[in-house]
């Protein structure tokens, strides 16, 4: 049970951090100069 816990976690956490940084990708793409 303890795998399992830490298993859900570890998802929540890369689910949190994957939001954000697509987050701040978005806001980040206007200020960007065109490649």
């Amino acid at each position: 049970m303890v795998i399992a816990r830490s298993a859900t976690g570890l998802f929540v956490l890369l689910a949190a951090l994957w939001g954000t940084s697509y987050v701040a990708v978005k806001a980040a793409l206007p200020a960007l100069p065109p490649l």
